[in-house]
Parts: structure tokens; C-alpha cells; sequence
């Protein structure tokens, strides 16, 4: 995702260590999971609304093409024939 490297990694966890502390790395460690936790479940949840309401708009569409296709249909039954007019 990040393209993150084991030497890269290792750097930040050192800087981490330094800035925090040994004693705060464990709860900074849970923070940063339910963090991260967090925010997938927000883009789950909005990927999940998004799939509904194209759900729902192309179940509309479907039924407004199958209206159209129907309203054409009876306009050709009722309409004139050519050799009429």
C-alpha cells in the first residue's frame, strides 16, 4: 500500500521509540490500530451506501427504458399507417 520496506519501517519505529518512549509505545501501538480500524470500517460503510444508491439508480433506469420501449411500442400500434396520410 505504502510501499514501505523493512529497513523504512524499521527507522520509523525507532524514531517512534525515541519521540515516545518505551513506556508509550504500546498504547500509542492501540491507538494507532483502532485508528486505523476505524477508518476501514468508515470506507466499508461508504463504499457499501455508494453500491445501494447505483443499485437503486439503475434499477430506475432499467424501469424507465422498459416505460419508454413500452409508450414506443403502443405509439406504433396507434400511429397512422404511412400509406394513409
Amino acid at each position: 500500500m505504502f510501499d514501505l520496506g523493512l529497513q523504512e519501517l524499521i527507522i520509523i519505529f525507532l524514531v517512534a521509540l525515541l519521540v515516545f518512549g518505551p513506556n508509550k509505545m504500546p498504547e500509542l501501538g492501540r491507538t494507532l490500530g483502532k485508528w486505523f480500524t476505524e477508518i476501514k470500517n468508515g470506507i466499508n460503510n461508504a463504499k457499501m451506501k455508494i453500491d445501494e444508491e447505483l443499485g437503486e439508480i439503475e434499477e430506475t433506469a432499467k424501469n424507465n427504458r422498459s416505460e419508454l420501449s413500452d409508450n414506443e411500442d403502443e405509439r406504433k400500434k396507434t400511429a397512422l399507417p404511412e400509406d394513409k396520410l
